[in-house]
């Protein structure tokens, strides 16, 4: 949330607190571009809370729509399955 807050609000690289802050585990900004850039494409300028809400539905919108292809795709394997037997 932090990585899109910026994004969104073209935070300089050299300020934003992941430089410092790395974390364990080594991160990329091609998630956070993603959203930001649908974001944008919905709102041009927001407040924080309305940008948190919108970031969490286009969120929520990503995942449903992964577990609907997932769905999808192991439907058409079960079926492919069955007419090779």
């Amino acid at each position: 949330m932090q990585a899109i807050y910026d994004l969104y609000y073209d935070v300089p690289l050299k300020k934003m607190d992941h430089l410092q802050w790395q974390g364990v585990v080594p991160r990329t900004f091609l998630g956070a571009q993603l959203v930001t850039a649908m974001a944008r494409l919905v709102l041009k300028e927001t407040d924080g809370i309305t940008l948190l809400i919108l970031v969490r539905v286009i969120l929520a919108l990503m995942t449903g729509a992964t577990f609907l292809f997932l769905d999808s795709s192991l439907h058409s394997l079960k079926t492919t399955a069955y007419k090779t037997v």
